[in-house]
């Protein structure tokens, strides 16, 4: 909808009605119009003009412009194709790549799209005009298929009809060979278990993912890309809670009279600057995240409560599907990462017969509901200020919260904490699954970490605290390899990168600011060290990852942990624990390294091509 895609990128972009309305040149009334669905102008028309105009200047002003293309996906190298590309967006943003809001249509997975395209169209020295043409679709098109721009669904005719022509061209040119080396690393193509054009259309659209794979993804993307939680869009806030107390009913009814109350919840948060909300629901959470509108809403409200200093406390009831558990986390990450919000998990039993609801201030106001389950759309929510009925509220929810365990931690801007709990988390686990865009430091030998750290003149203490840490990660890495083994997912750089000085040395956790380089020399005995583990340990195994699904996060995960770690815009750690999101994390994670597991020799073959 197109009023939600403008409400979204203003939420991203930090920016207001006023201030888009001054870089556009009219009035902030007319912004107003589209951010609410009163006017949904054509695509072509001089107001969508200005609505893009005003966006690119306000970008650009605030030097803002490579965000915005990561919001939108945008690859344009011209000021009029980010234009268009910011027109495409808001009127098909159904199509558009993962935004910084986790959209999961984008670079899922260990391989991009865009990277596959463009590596077997490069070996078939094919042209974007001759695919384009053979599959009845713009040049344009396909440049922004193999740029990452934009990712058509992988499953549905497009991905298919291009698949089928580069399989007829890979067969016409004898080339099975060079791209089974790209898929890989082994040439011999009678060594598949099915046929060529089978194996290559399923590694080409990766149709294995499933939701609840995009939900993980999705959450990988919230951490790795946390966005400000900025408040300046405070016109838009006055406006939402203006509307949500015009009324001051006493009782809703079905879901759309919860939604209001639950606005008016916010807005009284908001308007008393309140120290605390207590919420909980084990009814079916789908009428929160599937409205795109009152999501927007919803968080942004939310928001500007944690702005406040208002401390969240929320229970979420474990007894539903994985699914909406994942959507659910993913949903609430940027704000864990404030601090300001403590999670608890609900394993108590489901009520088959009745479902509850209840978003608290205390001594101030209440939305409660108790329902018949499946008539939540039709039965009253009720709205409740009485002191007496309130005490009674946050009396139920403290009992309950007695019930309930931690569901995530997190931890902020504190190396030593953060150091600390990996290591706590870590001890003892019998199988490690790593991934990060970095090598692994816990294999580089003693005098080379030396040299680095020295190289940069770390402080004696803090090198002593990174040198204890680094042990420690080894230690525990030993432990898991007499047992089951040791997963490595990480990501090599470009030669033309590496001798700018951009191979950073681990990252966080290991360093604050990560601006200890690797040499070429050092990188190539990194790689070496890497060979010989390989060599020496069958239970060492290394997954070579391509392009930027994990950039600016590493993930941990043990049989009874998942740890990830966001490094921008400031280093943040997050922990599970809970048993059934760690089997999921895991289940994601397998379903990867069945699909880009190969032979010990076509690993080693491919550390080679680093030397």
């Amino acid at each position: 909808m197109f009023s939600d895609n403008v409400n979204r990128l203003f939420f991203e972009l930090g920016t207001s009605n006023s201030d888009i309305a001054r870089a556009a040149g009219c009035a902030p009334s007319n912004i107003s119009r589209l951010r609410t669905g009163a006017r949904t102008p054509k695509k072509v028309s001089p107001t969508s003009k200005k609505l893009v105009d005003g966006i690119f200047n306000y970008a650009v002003t605030h030097k803002m412009k490579d965000h915005l293309c990561r919001i939108i996906g945008s690859a344009a190298e011209t000021d009029v194709g980010l234009k268009h590309d910011i027109l495409r967006w808001l009127f098909e943003g159904e199509e558009t790549v993962p935004s910084e809001t986790g959209d999961r249509s984008g670079s899922h997975g260990i391989l991009s799209f865009a990277y596959k395209l463009d590596r077997v169209m490069s070996i078939l020295d094919m042209s974007n005009v001759r695919l384009a043409k053979a599959v009845s679709l713009d040049p344009s098109q396909i440049s922004r298929f193999r740029t990452g721009a934009r990712v058509p669904r992988l499953n549905q005719g497009t991905a298919q009809d291009i698949a089928d022509y580069l399989i007829e061209r890979i067969s016409v040119r004898g080339k099975q060979e060079d791209v089974l080396e790209l898929i890989n690393g082994n040439r011999n193509v009678s060594e598949l278990k099915e046929p060529f054009d089978r194996f290559f259309k399923g590694w080409f659209c990766d149709t294995s993912g499933t939701n609840d794979e995009f939900n993980i993804e999705g959450i990988f993307n919230h951490a790795r890309n946390l966005s400000s939680l900025s408040t300046k869009d405070n016109e838009s806030i006055k406006e939402l809670i203006k509307n949500s107390k015009r009324t001051k009913r006493s009782v809703y009814t079905g879901y759309s009279g919860a939604q209001e109350g639950m606005l008016r919840i916010f807005s009284e948060a908001i308007e008393k600057k309140a120290s605390d909300i207590f919420m909980f629901t084990n009814q079916n959470v789908e009428w929160i995240y599937n409205n795109p509108s009152f999501a927007y809403k919803w968080f942004v409200l939310l928001k500007k409560c944690v702005k406040n200093g208002t401390n969240i406390t929320v229970i979420h009831f474990m007894d539903r599907p994985i699914r909406e558990i994942t959507k659910h986390m993913e949903f609430w990450i940027p704000l864990y990462a404030t601090g300001k919000v403590r999670s608890y998990l609900s394993e108590g039993g489901n009520d088959h017969l009745f479902s509850n609801c209840m978003y608290l201030i205390p001594q101030t106001a209440a939305l409660f509901g108790m329902h018949v389950r499946k008539f939540e759309d039709s039965e009253k929510y009720i709205y409740e200020t009485d002191k007496e009925f309130l005490t009674a509220y946050e009396e139920m929810f403290r009992n309950l919260i007695s019930e309930c365990s931690p569901m995530m931690e997190v931890f902020a801007n504190d190396g030593d904490k953060m150091r600390e709990q990996l290591v706590s988390n870590l001890t003892g686990s019998k199988r490690l699954i790593f991934i990060r865009s970095t090598l692994p430091a816990y294999l580089m030998q003693d005098e080379q970490w030396d040299h680095m750290l020295s190289r940069k003149n770390i402080d004696p203490e803090e090198k002593g605290k990174l040198t204890d840490f680094r042990k420690k990660i080894a230690d525990i890495v030993e432990h898991s390899l007499h047992y089951n083994g040791v997963h490595d997912f990480f990501q090599f750089i470009s030669d033309e990168d590496l001798y700018a000085g951009k191979a950073v040395l681990g990252g966080t956790p290991y360093l604050e600011k990560p601006d200890v380089s690797y040499t070429p020399e050092e990188y190539s005995a990194s790689v070496k060290n890497i060979i010989e583990r390989l060599d020496s340990d069958e239970k060492y195994h290394f997954y070579q990852m391509t392009g930027n699904a994990f950039d600016n996060i590493e993930v941990y995960i043990s049989e009874k942990c998942v740890i990830f770690i966001s490094g921008v815009p400031s280093d943040i750690m997050f922990v599970v624990t809970y048993p059934r999101m760690v089997e999921q994390f895991t289940s994601y994670v397998e379903s990867k390294i069945e699909r880009y597991s190969s032979s010990r020799r076509q690993e080693r073959n491919r550390l080679l091509r680093y030397l």
